[in-house]
Protein backbone atom coordinates (compact mmCIF):
# COMPACT_ATOMS: atom_id res chain seq x y z
CA UNK A 1 0.00 0.00 0.00
CA UNK A 2 1.32 3.40 -0.85
CA UNK A 3 1.17 6.17 1.50
CA UNK A 4 2.56 9.67 0.64
CA UNK A 5 5.08 11.32 3.45
CA UNK A 6 5.57 14.94 2.90
CA UNK A 7 8.16 16.43 1.21
CA UNK A 8 9.54 19.50 -0.84
CA UNK A 9 7.53 19.69 -3.60
CA UNK A 10 9.40 20.27 -7.36
CA UNK A 11 7.12 19.79 -10.26
CA UNK A 12 9.84 19.91 -12.99
CA UNK A 13 11.57 16.79 -11.74
CA UNK A 14 10.74 13.12 -10.91
CA UNK A 15 12.66 11.88 -8.25
CA UNK A 16 10.76 10.18 -5.56
CA UNK A 17 12.25 8.18 -2.65
CA UNK A 18 10.71 5.01 -1.80
CA UNK A 19 9.69 3.53 1.95
CA UNK A 20 10.87 -0.15 2.11
CA UNK A 21 10.38 -0.69 5.73
CA UNK A 22 10.12 -0.02 9.33
CA UNK A 23 6.48 1.70 10.39
CA UNK A 24 4.11 3.39 8.05
CA UNK A 25 4.12 6.92 7.66
CA UNK A 26 0.49 8.14 8.43
CA UNK A 27 -2.05 7.94 7.42
CA UNK A 28 -1.96 4.19 7.10
CA UNK A 29 -2.07 2.02 4.23
CA UNK A 30 -5.15 3.57 1.65
CA UNK A 31 -5.18 1.25 -0.88
CA UNK A 32 -7.39 -1.83 -1.08
CA UNK A 33 -8.71 -4.52 -3.64
CA UNK A 34 -12.26 -6.25 -2.43
CA UNK A 35 -15.03 -7.56 -3.97
CA UNK A 36 -18.11 -4.98 -3.88
CA UNK A 37 -20.71 -5.86 -1.34
CA UNK A 38 -24.00 -3.66 -0.46
CA UNK A 39 -24.34 -0.66 -0.22
CA UNK A 40 -21.32 -0.10 -2.85
CA UNK A 41 -23.91 -1.47 -5.06
CA UNK A 42 -26.75 -4.20 -5.65
CA UNK A 43 -24.75 -7.47 -6.84
CA UNK A 44 -26.78 -7.37 -10.61
CA UNK A 45 -26.07 -8.52 -14.25
CA UNK A 46 -23.91 -5.58 -15.82
CA UNK A 47 -26.09 -2.85 -16.42
CA UNK A 48 -26.42 -1.37 -20.21
CA UNK A 49 -24.87 1.44 -18.97
CA UNK A 50 -21.66 -0.48 -17.74
CA UNK A 51 -22.04 -3.04 -20.44
CA UNK A 52 -21.49 0.49 -22.77
CA UNK A 53 -18.97 2.16 -20.97
CA UNK A 54 -16.61 -1.65 -20.63
CA UNK A 55 -16.85 -2.06 -24.50
CA UNK A 56 -16.36 1.86 -25.39
CA UNK A 57 -13.16 4.09 -25.29
CA UNK A 58 -15.14 6.87 -25.97
CA UNK A 59 -14.27 10.19 -24.18
CA UNK A 60 -17.78 10.54 -22.25
CA UNK A 61 -17.04 6.92 -20.82
CA UNK A 62 -16.00 8.34 -17.88
CA UNK A 63 -18.48 7.99 -15.43
CA UNK A 64 -18.01 9.53 -11.88
CA UNK A 65 -19.59 10.27 -8.60
CA UNK A 66 -19.23 12.96 -5.70
CA UNK A 67 -22.20 11.50 -4.02
CA UNK A 68 -21.96 8.19 -2.06
CA UNK A 69 -22.18 5.03 -3.96
CA UNK A 70 -21.66 4.45 -7.54
CA UNK A 71 -23.38 6.15 -10.83
CA UNK A 72 -24.79 2.64 -11.55
CA UNK A 73 -25.22 -0.59 -10.47
CA UNK A 74 -22.31 -2.63 -10.27
CA UNK A 75 -21.86 -6.06 -11.33
CA UNK A 76 -21.73 -9.04 -8.80
CA UNK A 77 -18.00 -9.25 -7.80
CA UNK A 78 -16.93 -5.96 -8.96
CA UNK A 79 -13.39 -5.49 -7.45
CA UNK A 80 -12.74 -1.77 -5.59
CA UNK A 81 -9.54 -0.11 -4.83
CA UNK A 82 -9.99 2.69 -2.23
CA UNK A 83 -7.63 5.36 -2.46
CA UNK A 84 -8.48 7.65 1.05
CA UNK A 85 -6.04 10.58 -0.25
CA UNK A 86 -8.63 12.58 -2.12
CA UNK A 87 -5.75 14.58 -4.53
CA UNK A 88 -4.72 10.93 -5.47
CA UNK A 89 -8.12 9.71 -6.34
CA UNK A 90 -8.84 12.63 -8.30
CA UNK A 91 -5.84 11.82 -10.57
CA UNK A 92 -6.24 9.02 -10.49
CA UNK A 93 -9.36 9.25 -12.80
CA UNK A 94 -7.52 11.29 -15.07
CA UNK A 95 -5.14 8.60 -15.47
CA UNK A 96 -8.17 6.30 -15.88
CA UNK A 97 -9.79 8.96 -18.36
CA UNK A 98 -6.61 8.90 -20.69
CA UNK A 99 -6.20 5.24 -20.67
CA UNK A 100 -9.42 5.19 -22.13
CA UNK A 101 -9.21 7.99 -24.38
CA UNK A 102 -5.73 6.11 -26.07
CA UNK A 103 -7.08 4.11 -28.59
CA UNK A 104 -3.76 1.88 -28.02
CA UNK A 105 -4.39 1.04 -24.64
CA UNK A 106 -4.71 -2.71 -24.24
CA UNK A 107 -7.67 -4.61 -23.46
CA UNK A 108 -5.78 -5.59 -20.37
CA UNK A 109 -5.54 -2.44 -19.06
CA UNK A 110 -9.58 -1.79 -19.54
CA UNK A 111 -11.17 -3.22 -16.51
CA UNK A 112 -12.17 0.41 -15.84
CA UNK A 113 -15.90 0.90 -14.57
CA UNK A 114 -16.17 3.79 -12.93
CA UNK A 115 -14.83 5.77 -9.99
CA UNK A 116 -17.26 7.25 -7.27
CA UNK A 117 -17.05 7.70 -3.10
CA UNK A 118 -18.20 4.83 -0.37
CA UNK A 119 -20.64 6.04 2.19
CA UNK A 120 -17.56 7.06 4.22
CA UNK A 121 -16.29 9.48 2.22
CA UNK A 122 -13.34 7.33 0.69
CA UNK A 123 -12.75 7.33 -3.16
CA UNK A 124 -13.41 4.52 -4.98
CA UNK A 125 -12.49 2.81 -7.97
CA UNK A 126 -14.48 -0.03 -9.85
CA UNK A 127 -13.13 -2.46 -12.03
CA UNK A 128 -15.02 -5.48 -13.34
CA UNK A 129 -14.30 -9.08 -12.03
CA UNK A 130 -13.04 -10.27 -14.65
CA UNK A 131 -10.74 -13.35 -13.93
CA UNK A 132 -8.43 -14.65 -11.23
CA UNK A 133 -5.30 -13.55 -9.92
CA UNK A 134 -2.36 -15.73 -10.54
CA UNK A 135 -1.77 -16.32 -7.57
CA UNK A 136 -4.92 -18.25 -7.11
CA UNK A 137 -5.14 -19.92 -10.36
CA UNK A 138 -4.97 -23.57 -9.93
CA UNK A 139 -4.67 -24.40 -14.19
CA UNK A 140 -1.58 -22.70 -14.96
CA UNK A 141 0.61 -25.85 -15.79
CA UNK A 142 -2.31 -27.53 -17.80
CA UNK A 143 -2.38 -24.38 -20.31
CA UNK A 144 -1.10 -24.81 -23.90
CA UNK A 145 1.82 -23.34 -25.87
CA UNK A 146 -1.33 -20.60 -27.51
CA UNK A 147 -2.65 -19.87 -23.90
CA UNK A 148 0.16 -19.27 -22.15
CA UNK A 149 1.77 -16.54 -24.76
CA UNK A 150 -0.75 -15.38 -24.83
CA UNK A 151 -0.13 -14.45 -21.22
CA UNK A 152 3.32 -13.46 -21.91
CA UNK A 153 1.81 -11.35 -24.33
CA UNK A 154 -0.50 -9.46 -22.70
CA UNK A 155 2.28 -8.95 -19.57
CA UNK A 156 4.81 -7.09 -21.63
CA UNK A 157 1.65 -5.04 -23.98
CA UNK A 158 0.28 -3.66 -20.74
CA UNK A 159 3.70 -2.56 -18.88
CA UNK A 160 4.63 -1.90 -22.01
CA UNK A 161 2.11 0.63 -22.66
CA UNK A 162 2.36 1.98 -18.74
CA UNK A 163 5.80 3.13 -19.41
CA UNK A 164 5.60 4.56 -23.26
CA UNK A 165 2.67 7.25 -21.15
CA UNK A 166 5.89 8.08 -18.58
CA UNK A 167 4.74 5.72 -15.97
CA UNK A 168 5.67 2.82 -13.32
CA UNK A 169 3.83 0.45 -11.69
CA UNK A 170 6.07 -0.48 -8.82
CA UNK A 171 3.11 -2.88 -7.40
CA UNK A 172 3.25 -5.87 -9.41
CA UNK A 173 2.28 -9.04 -8.52
CA UNK A 174 0.60 -12.36 -8.76
CA UNK A 175 -2.39 -10.24 -6.95
CA UNK A 176 -2.91 -7.75 -9.38
CA UNK A 177 -2.22 -9.84 -12.43
CA UNK A 178 -5.43 -11.52 -13.69
CA UNK A 179 -5.73 -14.50 -16.14
CA UNK A 180 -9.37 -15.35 -17.64
CA UNK A 181 -10.69 -17.93 -20.08
CA UNK A 182 -12.81 -17.47 -22.78
CA UNK A 183 -15.31 -19.68 -24.26
CA UNK A 184 -13.34 -20.73 -27.32
CA UNK A 185 -10.57 -21.85 -24.54
CA UNK A 186 -8.31 -18.72 -24.84
CA UNK A 187 -6.52 -16.74 -22.36
CA UNK A 188 -5.74 -13.46 -21.79
CA UNK A 189 -4.91 -11.33 -18.85
CA UNK A 190 -6.01 -7.90 -17.09
CA UNK A 191 -3.74 -5.85 -14.76
CA UNK A 192 -5.53 -4.45 -12.05
CA UNK A 193 -5.18 -0.45 -11.44
CA UNK A 194 -2.68 1.68 -11.68
CA UNK A 195 -0.13 0.60 -9.03
CA UNK A 196 1.62 3.56 -7.90
CA UNK A 197 1.60 4.95 -11.36
CA UNK A 198 -0.01 8.48 -10.17
CA UNK A 199 1.74 8.81 -7.24
CA UNK A 200 4.92 8.96 -8.61
CA UNK A 201 3.81 11.93 -10.38
CA UNK A 202 5.78 14.71 -8.71
CA UNK A 203 3.24 16.65 -6.59
CA UNK A 204 3.02 18.28 -3.39
CA UNK A 205 3.18 15.65 -0.37
CA UNK A 206 3.59 12.94 -3.34
CA UNK A 207 7.25 12.56 -3.14
CA UNK A 208 7.51 9.66 -0.94
CA UNK A 209 5.53 6.50 -1.04
CA UNK A 210 5.10 2.74 0.44
CA UNK A 211 5.95 -0.55 -1.60
CA UNK A 212 2.64 -2.61 -0.90
CA UNK A 213 3.60 -5.72 -2.84
CA UNK A 214 5.32 -8.94 -1.68
CA UNK A 215 8.85 -8.47 -1.27
CA UNK A 216 9.76 -11.66 -3.12
CA UNK A 217 8.40 -9.30 -6.40
CA UNK A 218 10.67 -6.53 -5.32
CA UNK A 219 13.54 -5.74 -7.54
CA UNK A 220 17.01 -6.57 -4.98
CA UNK A 221 18.41 -3.16 -5.26
CA UNK A 222 15.74 -2.15 -2.96
CA UNK A 223 17.09 -4.09 -0.19
CA UNK A 224 19.98 -1.86 0.01
CA UNK A 225 18.07 0.71 2.67
CA UNK A 226 14.95 1.24 4.30
CA UNK A 227 14.89 4.38 1.88
CA UNK A 228 16.01 4.98 -1.25
CA UNK A 229 15.68 7.79 -3.44
CA UNK A 230 15.34 7.34 -7.78
CA UNK A 231 13.84 8.30 -10.79
CA UNK A 232 12.08 7.08 -13.48
CA UNK A 233 14.08 5.26 -15.23
CA UNK A 234 15.37 3.28 -12.48
CA UNK A 235 11.77 2.83 -11.47
CA UNK A 236 10.89 1.43 -14.86
CA UNK A 237 13.77 -0.71 -14.49
CA UNK A 238 12.24 -2.22 -10.97
CA UNK A 239 9.19 -2.66 -13.00
CA UNK A 240 11.30 -4.74 -15.60
CA UNK A 241 12.48 -7.47 -12.66
CA UNK A 242 8.97 -7.63 -11.55
CA UNK A 243 7.61 -8.36 -14.56
CA UNK A 244 9.96 -11.25 -15.07
CA UNK A 245 9.07 -12.59 -11.80
CA UNK A 246 6.10 -12.75 -13.20
CA UNK A 247 6.75 -14.11 -16.02
CA UNK A 248 8.73 -16.70 -14.98
CA UNK A 249 5.58 -17.68 -12.97
CA UNK A 250 3.59 -17.82 -16.68
CA UNK A 251 6.27 -19.92 -17.38
CA UNK A 252 6.10 -22.63 -14.68
CA UNK A 253 2.72 -22.39 -13.36
CA UNK A 254 3.74 -21.14 -10.52
CA UNK A 255 1.17 -19.39 -8.18
CA UNK A 256 4.12 -17.82 -5.71
CA UNK A 257 7.02 -15.99 -6.70
CA UNK A 258 10.08 -18.41 -7.58
CA UNK A 259 12.51 -16.11 -4.86
CA UNK A 260 9.69 -16.49 -1.57
CA UNK A 261 11.76 -17.60 1.50
CA UNK A 262 11.22 -17.68 5.28
CA UNK A 263 13.63 -15.71 7.45
CA UNK A 264 16.63 -18.02 9.08
CA UNK A 265 17.32 -16.61 11.73
CA UNK A 266 20.29 -19.42 12.24
CA UNK A 267 22.04 -17.52 8.72
CA UNK A 268 20.76 -13.82 10.48
CA UNK A 269 18.20 -12.92 9.12
CA UNK A 270 15.52 -10.93 10.44
CA UNK A 271 13.35 -9.28 7.70
CA UNK A 272 11.81 -10.92 4.85
CA UNK A 273 14.26 -8.61 2.60
CA UNK A 274 17.33 -10.80 3.64
CA UNK A 275 15.39 -14.10 2.95
CA UNK A 276 14.56 -12.96 -0.64
CA UNK A 277 17.79 -11.41 -1.55
CA UNK A 278 19.69 -15.17 -0.47
CA UNK A 279 16.88 -17.03 -2.42
CA UNK A 280 17.80 -14.80 -5.47
CA UNK A 281 21.13 -15.01 -5.10
CA UNK A 282 21.19 -18.79 -4.90
CA UNK A 283 18.93 -19.45 -8.06
CA UNK A 284 20.84 -17.07 -10.44
CA UNK A 285 24.44 -17.84 -9.06
CA UNK A 286 24.27 -20.19 -11.97
CA UNK A 287 21.26 -19.38 -14.09
CA UNK A 288 21.70 -23.10 -16.05
CA UNK A 289 20.35 -25.42 -13.71
CA UNK A 290 17.23 -22.84 -13.11
CA UNK A 291 16.11 -22.39 -16.60
CA UNK A 292 16.38 -26.17 -16.92
CA UNK A 293 14.21 -26.63 -13.47
CA UNK A 294 12.07 -24.01 -15.06
CA UNK A 295 11.67 -25.88 -18.45
CA UNK A 296 10.91 -28.91 -16.92
CA UNK A 297 8.19 -27.63 -15.02
CA UNK A 298 6.63 -26.33 -18.01
CA UNK A 299 6.67 -29.03 -19.67
CA UNK A 300 9.53 -27.99 -22.00
CA UNK A 301 8.03 -24.83 -22.77
CA UNK A 302 10.35 -22.62 -22.19
CA UNK A 303 12.73 -24.42 -24.24
CA UNK A 304 10.56 -24.57 -27.53
CA UNK A 305 10.43 -20.13 -27.55
CA UNK A 306 13.77 -19.87 -27.04
CA UNK A 307 13.70 -16.04 -27.34
CA UNK A 308 12.05 -16.19 -23.81
CA UNK A 309 15.25 -17.53 -22.35
CA UNK A 310 16.34 -14.44 -23.62
CA UNK A 311 13.92 -12.01 -22.08
CA UNK A 312 13.65 -13.78 -18.69
CA UNK A 313 17.89 -13.44 -18.65
CA UNK A 314 17.47 -10.16 -19.53
CA UNK A 315 14.48 -8.77 -16.81
CA UNK A 316 15.94 -11.13 -14.11
CA UNK A 317 19.86 -9.38 -14.32
CA UNK A 318 21.14 -8.44 -10.58
CA UNK A 319 22.52 -5.23 -11.71
CA UNK A 320 20.14 -2.00 -12.99
CA UNK A 321 22.46 -0.62 -15.67
CA UNK A 322 22.17 -4.14 -17.44
CA UNK A 323 18.72 -4.69 -17.33
CA UNK A 324 16.73 -5.19 -19.97
CA UNK A 325 13.96 -2.77 -20.17
CA UNK A 326 10.14 -3.87 -20.72
CA UNK A 327 10.14 -2.01 -23.82
CA UNK A 328 13.32 -3.92 -25.01
CA UNK A 329 11.36 -7.17 -24.11
CA UNK A 330 8.24 -6.45 -25.57
CA UNK A 331 9.77 -5.82 -28.71
CA UNK A 332 12.18 -9.25 -28.53
CA UNK A 333 8.76 -10.33 -28.45
CA UNK A 334 7.57 -8.98 -31.64
CA UNK A 335 10.85 -9.71 -33.49
CA UNK A 336 10.21 -13.53 -32.35
CA UNK A 337 6.86 -13.00 -33.66
CA UNK A 338 8.11 -11.62 -37.23
CA UNK A 339 10.78 -15.05 -37.22
CA UNK A 340 7.67 -17.59 -36.15
CA UNK A 341 7.38 -20.46 -38.55
CA UNK A 342 4.56 -21.54 -37.21
CA UNK A 343 2.03 -19.32 -38.29
CA UNK A 344 -0.78 -20.51 -35.93
CA UNK A 345 1.54 -18.66 -32.96
CA UNK A 346 3.03 -15.68 -35.48
CA UNK A 347 -1.15 -14.96 -35.33
CA UNK A 348 -2.08 -14.87 -32.03
CA UNK A 349 0.84 -13.20 -30.87
CA UNK A 350 0.26 -10.39 -33.97
CA UNK A 351 -3.18 -10.08 -32.70
CA UNK A 352 -1.85 -8.94 -29.25
CA UNK A 353 0.82 -7.16 -29.94
CA UNK A 354 -0.71 -5.20 -32.43
CA UNK A 355 -3.36 -4.42 -29.56
CA UNK A 356 -0.86 -1.16 -27.79
CA UNK A 357 2.12 -1.12 -30.50
CA UNK A 358 4.16 1.71 -29.40
CA UNK A 359 3.92 4.76 -31.71
CA UNK A 360 7.71 4.96 -32.66
CA UNK A 361 7.26 1.18 -33.97
CA UNK A 362 4.04 2.06 -35.85
CA UNK A 363 5.90 5.01 -37.04
CA UNK A 364 8.62 2.93 -38.37
CA UNK A 365 6.37 0.31 -39.69
CA UNK A 366 4.26 2.80 -41.46
CA UNK A 367 6.85 5.51 -42.61
CA UNK A 368 5.07 8.07 -41.27
CA UNK A 369 2.04 7.59 -42.72
CA UNK A 370 -0.99 10.27 -42.25
CA UNK A 371 -3.47 9.57 -39.54
CA UNK A 372 -6.80 7.91 -41.55
CA UNK A 373 -10.33 9.63 -41.34
CA UNK A 374 -11.45 7.79 -38.21
CA UNK A 375 -8.09 8.56 -36.29
CA UNK A 376 -7.98 12.37 -37.50
CA UNK A 377 -11.46 12.50 -36.00
CA UNK A 378 -10.60 11.15 -32.94
CA UNK A 379 -8.09 13.28 -32.28
CA UNK A 380 -9.40 16.56 -33.54
CA UNK A 381 -12.37 15.61 -30.51
CA UNK A 382 -9.30 15.40 -28.19
CA UNK A 383 -7.77 18.11 -29.06
CA UNK A 384 -9.86 21.08 -27.04
CA UNK A 385 -12.61 19.65 -25.32
CA UNK A 386 -11.41 17.22 -22.74
CA UNK A 387 -8.05 19.27 -21.65
CA UNK A 388 -8.91 19.68 -17.91
CA UNK A 389 -9.59 15.80 -17.83
CA UNK A 390 -6.11 14.94 -19.20
CA UNK A 391 -3.40 13.47 -16.62
CA UNK A 392 -0.21 15.12 -15.40
CA UNK A 393 3.47 14.11 -16.54
CA UNK A 394 6.80 15.68 -14.62
CA UNK A 395 9.12 17.35 -16.88
CA UNK A 396 11.00 13.43 -16.80
CA UNK A 397 7.70 11.82 -17.69
CA UNK A 398 7.03 13.30 -20.77
CA UNK A 399 10.49 13.47 -21.81
CA UNK A 400 10.23 9.72 -21.76
CA UNK A 401 7.01 9.53 -23.59
CA UNK A 402 8.29 12.20 -26.59
CA UNK A 403 11.49 10.14 -26.83
CA UNK A 404 9.85 7.23 -27.33
CA UNK A 405 7.36 9.04 -30.26
CA UNK A 406 4.35 7.91 -27.89
CA UNK A 407 2.47 10.96 -28.53
CA UNK A 408 1.14 13.50 -31.00
CA UNK A 409 0.93 17.37 -30.94
CA UNK A 410 -1.14 19.98 -32.30
CA UNK A 411 0.00 23.38 -33.97
CA UNK A 412 -1.89 26.54 -32.22
CA UNK A 413 -2.27 29.71 -33.40
CA UNK A 414 0.34 32.11 -31.10
CA UNK A 415 -0.15 35.82 -30.83
CA UNK A 416 4.02 36.21 -30.68
CA UNK A 417 5.40 37.95 -33.19
CA UNK A 418 8.29 35.92 -34.91
CA UNK A 419 7.09 32.61 -33.34
CA UNK A 420 6.32 29.89 -35.53
CA UNK A 421 5.23 25.88 -35.09
CA UNK A 422 4.30 26.59 -31.37
CA UNK A 423 1.83 24.06 -29.88
CA UNK A 424 0.88 21.56 -27.03
CA UNK A 425 1.61 17.38 -26.53
CA UNK A 426 -1.95 15.96 -26.96
CA UNK A 427 -3.23 13.60 -23.52
CA UNK A 428 -0.81 15.23 -20.96
CA UNK A 429 -0.88 18.28 -18.92
CA UNK A 430 1.76 20.20 -16.93
CA UNK A 431 1.11 20.81 -13.47
CA UNK A 432 3.24 24.53 -12.88
CA UNK A 433 0.29 26.25 -15.40
CA UNK A 434 -2.34 22.92 -15.45
CA UNK A 435 -2.36 23.05 -19.08
CA UNK A 436 -1.41 20.61 -22.18
CA UNK A 437 2.45 20.88 -22.16
CA UNK A 438 4.07 23.17 -24.68
CA UNK A 439 6.08 22.72 -27.41
CA UNK A 440 7.79 24.03 -30.48
CA UNK A 441 8.80 22.55 -33.37
CA UNK A 442 12.64 24.34 -34.71
CA UNK A 443 14.27 23.23 -37.95
CA UNK A 444 11.23 22.83 -39.94
CA UNK A 445 11.30 24.61 -43.37
CA UNK A 446 7.82 26.16 -43.13
CA UNK A 447 4.49 26.67 -41.35
CA UNK A 448 2.94 23.18 -40.30
CA UNK A 449 -0.90 22.86 -40.72
CA UNK A 450 -2.60 24.31 -37.59
CA UNK A 451 -4.94 21.96 -35.37
CA UNK A 452 -3.89 18.35 -37.16
CA UNK A 453 -2.34 15.70 -34.77
CA UNK A 454 1.26 15.24 -36.12
CA UNK A 455 3.28 12.49 -34.85
CA UNK A 456 6.30 12.96 -32.86
CA UNK A 457 9.22 11.42 -33.41
CA UNK A 458 11.65 12.60 -30.73
CA UNK A 459 13.08 15.13 -27.93
CA UNK A 460 15.93 17.93 -29.29
CA UNK A 461 16.20 19.74 -25.64
CA UNK A 462 13.99 21.84 -22.96
CA UNK A 463 13.67 25.27 -22.28
CA UNK A 464 13.94 25.52 -18.80
CA UNK A 465 12.03 27.94 -17.06
CA UNK A 466 11.46 28.88 -13.63
CA UNK A 467 8.60 28.01 -12.36
CA UNK A 468 7.99 24.77 -14.27
CA UNK A 469 6.66 26.17 -17.40
CA UNK A 470 9.25 24.55 -19.44
CA UNK A 471 8.66 24.31 -23.43
CA UNK A 472 9.85 21.20 -25.30
CA UNK A 473 11.85 21.38 -28.39
CA UNK A 474 10.58 18.64 -30.41
CA UNK A 475 10.86 16.89 -33.75
CA UNK A 476 8.30 15.48 -35.93
CA UNK A 477 7.99 12.34 -38.19
CA UNK A 478 8.49 13.07 -42.41
CA UNK A 479 7.69 15.15 -44.47
CA UNK A 480 7.93 17.33 -41.46
CA UNK A 481 11.93 16.98 -40.13
CA UNK A 482 13.82 19.52 -39.18
CA UNK A 483 15.97 21.08 -42.66
CA UNK A 484 19.71 20.49 -40.95
CA UNK A 485 21.04 21.42 -37.62
CA UNK A 486 21.96 25.21 -38.40
CA UNK A 487 17.52 25.81 -38.74
CA UNK A 488 17.34 23.78 -35.85
CA UNK A 489 20.06 25.99 -33.77
CA UNK A 490 18.67 29.44 -35.60
CA UNK A 491 14.89 28.54 -34.35
CA UNK A 492 15.70 27.69 -31.03
CA UNK A 493 17.65 31.27 -30.78
CA UNK A 494 14.86 32.96 -32.26
CA UNK A 495 12.21 31.36 -29.69
CA UNK A 496 14.33 32.15 -26.82
CA UNK A 497 14.61 35.97 -27.80
CA UNK A 498 10.55 36.19 -28.40
CA UNK A 499 10.25 34.25 -25.23
CA UNK A 500 12.00 36.95 -22.96
CA UNK A 501 10.19 39.78 -25.59
CA UNK A 502 7.08 38.45 -24.37
CA UNK A 503 7.81 38.02 -20.85
CA UNK A 504 9.30 40.98 -20.07
CA UNK A 505 9.66 40.27 -16.12
CA UNK A 506 11.87 37.11 -17.06
CA UNK A 507 15.45 37.79 -16.45
CA UNK A 508 18.08 35.78 -18.20
CA UNK A 509 18.89 33.65 -15.26
CA UNK A 510 14.95 32.65 -15.19
CA UNK A 511 15.54 30.47 -18.59
CA UNK A 512 18.07 28.17 -20.22
CA UNK A 513 17.84 26.03 -23.20
CA UNK A 514 18.83 21.66 -22.59
CA UNK A 515 19.79 20.24 -25.56
CA UNK A 516 19.54 16.64 -24.82
CA UNK A 517 21.65 14.09 -26.72
CA UNK A 518 20.02 11.18 -28.86
CA UNK A 519 19.29 7.82 -26.95
CA UNK A 520 17.75 8.01 -23.68
CA UNK A 521 17.21 11.48 -22.84
CA UNK A 522 15.29 10.94 -19.56
CA UNK A 523 18.84 9.76 -18.30
CA UNK A 524 19.58 13.55 -18.04
CA UNK A 525 16.80 14.06 -15.44
CA UNK A 526 17.09 13.22 -11.75
CA UNK A 527 19.45 10.96 -9.99
CA UNK A 528 20.69 7.85 -12.71
CA UNK A 529 21.27 5.15 -9.86
CA UNK A 530 19.03 4.18 -7.36
CA UNK A 531 20.94 5.57 -4.29
CA UNK A 532 20.10 4.75 -0.35
CA UNK A 533 19.73 7.45 2.03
Amino acid sequence: SFAPVPATPNPSRCVVSIRLCGTPPSPPSPRVVQEAVPPLGEPSTLSPEAAALAATSAPSAVPSSTAAGPPFALPAGARIIEESNNEVWQDEMLEYAGLLDDPRTPDSLRGYLCSFRSPSGTGCHAFVDDGTPLSRFGGARKLSDDQRLSLVLDLLTAVNHLHCRGSAHLDLGADVFLVRSSADGGTSAVLLGLGAAVRLQAAPGRSAFQMSTAVAYHAPETFVGALLETNLRALMLMDAWSVGVLLSMIIGGKKVSPFTATPKWSKGEFAPEAAVSRAIKEALADFSPWLQALDAESGGFLFRHGWLVKVLLGLLSLSPKARLTVHAAWRLARDAVDAASNEQNALLLNRKISQARSARAAVADTGGAALNSAEFARFRKLSAPRKNQEPFRSLEAIVNIVQRGGARVVIEQRPWKGVRNYGEVIGFRNRADGDRWDVFVPGASGELPIGEPLQLKGILGVLLVKGGNHKLAVELVPPHSPVSRKYIDTDVRRFISVYKREHPGTSSARIRYLELNDGDAELEFGVDTVGTS
